[in-house]
Protein backbone atom coordinates (compact mmCIF):
# COMPACT_ATOMS: atom_id res chain seq x y z
CA UNK A 1 0.00 0.00 0.00
CA UNK A 2 1.33 3.15 -1.06
CA UNK A 3 1.69 5.66 1.66
CA UNK A 4 0.73 9.29 1.32
CA UNK A 5 3.50 11.53 0.56
CA UNK A 6 4.21 14.45 2.79
CA UNK A 7 1.75 17.39 2.22
CA UNK A 8 3.17 20.70 1.32
CA UNK A 9 3.87 22.71 4.37
CA UNK A 10 2.79 26.33 4.77
CA UNK A 11 5.49 28.53 6.01
CA UNK A 12 4.48 31.53 8.15
CA UNK A 13 6.39 34.09 9.94
CA UNK A 14 9.91 34.28 8.72
CA UNK A 15 9.65 31.05 6.76
CA UNK A 16 10.96 30.79 3.36
CA UNK A 17 7.61 30.07 1.81
CA UNK A 18 5.34 33.17 1.30
CA UNK A 19 1.55 33.05 1.01
CA UNK A 20 0.04 34.18 -2.24
CA UNK A 21 -1.92 37.51 -2.05
CA UNK A 22 -5.61 37.18 -2.29
CA UNK A 23 -7.32 38.60 -5.32
CA UNK A 24 -10.96 39.66 -5.74
CA UNK A 25 -13.18 37.43 -7.71
CA UNK A 26 -13.60 38.28 -11.30
CA UNK A 27 -16.14 41.04 -11.94
CA UNK A 28 -16.19 42.39 -8.35
CA UNK A 29 -15.16 46.07 -7.98
CA UNK A 30 -12.11 46.80 -5.97
CA UNK A 31 -13.68 49.72 -3.98
CA UNK A 32 -17.15 49.60 -2.50
CA UNK A 33 -19.19 52.79 -2.65
CA UNK A 34 -20.97 53.71 0.57
CA UNK A 35 -24.65 53.44 -0.32
CA UNK A 36 -26.03 54.31 3.07
CA UNK A 37 -29.22 56.40 2.93
CA UNK A 38 -28.28 58.33 6.05
CA UNK A 39 -26.50 61.53 4.95
CA UNK A 40 -23.19 62.25 6.40
CA UNK A 41 -23.62 64.24 9.56
CA UNK A 42 -21.70 67.44 9.75
CA UNK A 43 -20.32 68.51 13.02
CA UNK A 44 -22.82 70.60 14.97
CA UNK A 45 -21.66 74.03 16.11
CA UNK A 46 -21.09 74.29 19.74
CA UNK A 47 -23.97 75.77 21.64
CA UNK A 48 -23.49 79.30 22.98
CA UNK A 49 -23.48 79.39 26.71
CA UNK A 50 -26.56 81.05 28.24
CA UNK A 51 -26.05 84.45 29.90
CA UNK A 52 -24.62 84.00 33.32
CA UNK A 53 -26.60 85.36 36.23
CA UNK A 54 -24.91 87.43 38.86
CA UNK A 55 -23.85 85.49 41.92
CA UNK A 56 -25.43 88.11 44.21
CA UNK A 57 -28.78 88.65 45.80
CA UNK A 58 -29.31 92.00 43.99
CA UNK A 59 -32.02 92.21 41.37
CA UNK A 60 -31.02 92.45 37.73
CA UNK A 61 -30.72 96.03 36.48
CA UNK A 62 -33.57 96.85 34.12
CA UNK A 63 -32.72 98.77 30.93
CA UNK A 64 -33.33 102.51 31.30
CA UNK A 65 -35.63 104.64 29.09
CA UNK A 66 -34.53 105.77 25.65
CA UNK A 67 -32.32 108.82 25.31
CA UNK A 68 -34.93 110.99 23.55
CA UNK A 69 -37.45 110.22 26.29
CA UNK A 70 -35.00 111.43 28.92
CA UNK A 71 -34.24 114.62 26.94
CA UNK A 72 -37.95 115.35 26.38
CA UNK A 73 -38.67 114.82 30.06
CA UNK A 74 -35.92 117.22 31.06
CA UNK A 75 -37.14 119.87 28.61
CA UNK A 76 -40.69 119.62 29.93
CA UNK A 77 -39.49 119.91 33.52
CA UNK A 78 -37.44 122.98 32.58
CA UNK A 79 -40.40 124.65 30.85
CA UNK A 80 -42.70 123.98 33.76
CA UNK A 81 -40.13 125.41 36.16
CA UNK A 82 -39.70 128.53 34.04
CA UNK A 83 -43.46 129.03 33.82
CA UNK A 84 -43.82 128.67 37.57
CA UNK A 85 -41.08 131.25 38.18
CA UNK A 86 -42.72 133.64 35.73
CA UNK A 87 -46.08 133.32 37.49
CA UNK A 88 -44.44 133.94 40.86
CA UNK A 89 -42.64 137.00 39.47
CA UNK A 90 -45.87 138.43 38.05
CA UNK A 91 -47.64 137.84 41.34
CA UNK A 92 -44.89 139.61 43.27
CA UNK A 93 -44.77 142.43 40.75
CA UNK A 94 -48.49 143.08 40.89
CA UNK A 95 -48.79 142.52 44.60
CA UNK A 96 -52.00 141.91 46.45
CA UNK A 97 -54.97 144.01 45.37
CA UNK A 98 -55.75 146.97 47.58
CA UNK A 99 -59.25 146.76 48.97
CA UNK A 100 -59.47 150.58 48.92
CA UNK A 101 -58.37 150.85 45.34
CA UNK A 102 -60.94 152.11 42.89
CA UNK A 103 -61.33 149.93 39.85
CA UNK A 104 -60.86 151.93 36.67
CA UNK A 105 -62.69 150.89 33.54
CA UNK A 106 -61.37 151.94 30.15
CA UNK A 107 -64.25 153.47 28.21
CA UNK A 108 -63.73 153.40 24.43
CA UNK A 109 -64.03 156.75 22.68
CA UNK A 110 -67.32 157.41 20.99
CA UNK A 111 -67.05 157.16 17.20
CA UNK A 112 -67.31 160.38 15.24
CA UNK A 113 -70.67 160.16 13.49
CA UNK A 114 -70.94 163.69 12.13
CA UNK A 115 -67.98 165.17 10.25
CA UNK A 116 -66.79 168.66 11.01
CA UNK A 117 -65.99 171.34 8.48
CA UNK A 118 -62.42 171.11 7.26
CA UNK A 119 -60.04 173.81 8.45
CA UNK A 120 -56.74 175.07 7.06
CA UNK A 121 -54.57 177.76 8.63
CA UNK A 122 -51.19 179.33 7.89
CA UNK A 123 -48.08 178.44 9.83
CA UNK A 124 -48.49 181.22 12.39
CA UNK A 125 -51.84 179.84 13.58
CA UNK A 126 -52.45 178.99 17.23
CA UNK A 127 -51.84 175.26 17.44
CA UNK A 128 -53.41 174.98 20.90
CA UNK A 129 -56.71 176.17 19.43
CA UNK A 130 -56.29 173.62 16.67
CA UNK A 131 -55.80 170.92 19.33
CA UNK A 132 -59.02 172.06 21.01
CA UNK A 133 -60.91 171.49 17.77
CA UNK A 134 -59.19 168.12 17.37
CA UNK A 135 -60.33 167.12 20.86
CA UNK A 136 -56.98 165.61 21.95
CA UNK A 137 -53.33 166.70 22.19
CA UNK A 138 -51.70 167.03 18.79
CA UNK A 139 -48.11 166.33 17.73
CA UNK A 140 -45.93 169.27 16.68
CA UNK A 141 -42.28 170.25 16.18
CA UNK A 142 -40.28 173.00 17.78
CA UNK A 143 -36.98 173.94 16.18
CA UNK A 144 -35.54 175.24 12.95
CA UNK A 145 -38.06 173.92 10.41
CA UNK A 146 -40.68 176.36 9.18
CA UNK A 147 -44.36 175.48 9.66
CA UNK A 148 -45.92 176.24 6.30
CA UNK A 149 -49.55 175.35 7.04
CA UNK A 150 -51.78 173.20 9.25
CA UNK A 151 -55.04 171.45 8.46
CA UNK A 152 -57.85 169.74 10.36
CA UNK A 153 -60.36 167.47 8.59
CA UNK A 154 -62.35 164.24 8.90
CA UNK A 155 -62.05 161.13 6.71
CA UNK A 156 -64.68 158.39 6.37
CA UNK A 157 -63.54 155.25 8.21
CA UNK A 158 -65.40 152.01 9.10
CA UNK A 159 -68.91 153.46 9.04
CA UNK A 160 -67.89 156.60 10.95
CA UNK A 161 -65.15 159.24 10.62
CA UNK A 162 -61.51 159.60 11.62
CA UNK A 163 -60.37 163.07 12.73
CA UNK A 164 -56.98 164.16 11.44
CA UNK A 165 -54.56 167.02 12.01
CA UNK A 166 -51.63 167.49 9.63
CA UNK A 167 -48.80 170.01 10.06
CA UNK A 168 -46.66 170.78 7.00
CA UNK A 169 -43.03 171.67 7.71
CA UNK A 170 -40.58 172.53 4.92
CA UNK A 171 -36.85 171.84 4.57
CA UNK A 172 -34.44 174.29 2.98
CA UNK A 173 -34.62 172.38 -0.31
CA UNK A 174 -38.42 172.76 -0.41
CA UNK A 175 -39.32 169.15 0.57
CA UNK A 176 -42.13 168.66 3.09
CA UNK A 177 -42.12 166.93 6.47
CA UNK A 178 -45.59 165.86 7.66
CA UNK A 179 -46.48 165.67 11.35
CA UNK A 180 -49.81 163.89 11.79
CA UNK A 181 -52.30 163.21 14.59
CA UNK A 182 -55.25 160.93 13.91
CA UNK A 183 -57.99 159.35 16.00
CA UNK A 184 -59.25 156.73 16.64
CA UNK A 185 -56.10 154.60 16.74
CA UNK A 186 -57.67 151.99 14.46
CA UNK A 187 -57.36 154.51 11.63
CA UNK A 188 -53.57 154.14 11.51
CA UNK A 189 -53.91 152.79 7.97
CA UNK A 190 -54.98 156.30 6.87
CA UNK A 191 -51.52 157.73 7.52
CA UNK A 192 -49.94 159.22 4.43
CA UNK A 193 -48.06 156.50 2.51
CA UNK A 194 -48.83 153.73 5.05
CA UNK A 195 -50.53 151.47 2.52
CA UNK A 196 -47.30 150.95 0.56
CA UNK A 197 -44.97 150.97 3.60
CA UNK A 198 -43.08 148.04 5.11
CA UNK A 199 -43.20 147.77 8.90
CA UNK A 200 -39.93 147.34 10.83
CA UNK A 201 -39.85 146.27 14.50
CA UNK A 202 -36.07 146.07 14.86
CA UNK A 203 -35.83 149.42 16.71
CA UNK A 204 -38.01 151.36 19.13
CA UNK A 205 -38.14 155.14 18.76
CA UNK A 206 -39.26 157.92 21.11
CA UNK A 207 -41.86 160.28 19.71
CA UNK A 208 -42.69 163.07 22.22
CA UNK A 209 -42.34 160.51 25.03
CA UNK A 210 -44.38 157.88 23.17
CA UNK A 211 -42.86 154.55 22.11
CA UNK A 212 -42.89 154.37 18.32
CA UNK A 213 -41.93 152.04 15.46
CA UNK A 214 -40.93 152.58 11.86
CA UNK A 215 -42.41 152.09 8.40
CA UNK A 216 -40.60 152.62 5.10
CA UNK A 217 -41.74 153.01 1.52
CA UNK A 218 -39.96 154.17 -1.61
CA UNK A 219 -40.43 157.89 -0.87
CA UNK A 220 -40.81 158.25 2.89
CA UNK A 221 -39.89 156.97 6.34
CA UNK A 222 -42.72 157.03 8.88
CA UNK A 223 -42.19 156.95 12.65
CA UNK A 224 -45.48 156.44 14.49
CA UNK A 225 -46.82 155.57 17.93
CA UNK A 226 -50.09 155.52 19.87
CA UNK A 227 -51.23 157.14 23.11
CA UNK A 228 -54.72 157.31 24.61
CA UNK A 229 -56.46 156.35 21.38
CA UNK A 230 -54.55 158.79 19.15
CA UNK A 231 -51.91 157.84 16.57
CA UNK A 232 -49.00 160.27 16.20
CA UNK A 233 -46.64 160.13 13.22
CA UNK A 234 -43.69 161.91 11.62
CA UNK A 235 -43.50 161.36 7.86
CA UNK A 236 -40.02 162.23 6.58
CA UNK A 237 -38.76 162.19 2.96
CA UNK A 238 -36.15 159.52 2.25
CA UNK A 239 -33.60 162.16 1.19
CA UNK A 240 -33.69 163.60 4.76
CA UNK A 241 -33.59 160.27 6.58
CA UNK A 242 -30.28 161.23 8.22
CA UNK A 243 -32.02 164.22 9.87
CA UNK A 244 -34.72 162.03 11.38
CA UNK A 245 -32.97 161.35 14.71
CA UNK A 246 -32.58 165.09 15.41
CA UNK A 247 -36.14 165.82 14.32
CA UNK A 248 -37.63 163.23 16.67
CA UNK A 249 -35.98 165.01 19.60
CA UNK A 250 -37.93 168.16 18.65
CA UNK A 251 -41.37 166.55 18.83
CA UNK A 252 -43.86 167.62 21.48
CA UNK A 253 -47.54 167.13 22.33
CA UNK A 254 -49.56 170.36 22.42
CA UNK A 255 -52.49 170.31 24.82
CA UNK A 256 -55.86 171.70 23.75
CA UNK A 257 -56.51 175.27 24.80
CA UNK A 258 -59.02 175.49 27.59
CA UNK A 259 -62.27 177.29 26.73
CA UNK A 260 -62.24 181.02 27.49
CA UNK A 261 -58.44 181.41 27.28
Amino acid sequence: MLGRGPSPRREQGNGSAHPQPRSAPQGMPRDVVNQSRVPKQTEKPRDVLPPQEALTNEEAVKPGPKRWVVILRRVMIGLLGTLALALVYIFLLLGEPDSMAVESVSVPADPIRVPMAAMEAPGEADLSALAASFGKPILALYGGLNLQKCSLYDTAFQGAYARRTTLHYTFDDGQTLLVESIRPAQAVALLEGASQARLSLSNIYALAGVDAVRMDNAQNTIIFGEKEGVVYAVNCPTSHRDDLAALLKQTTLLQPKAPGT
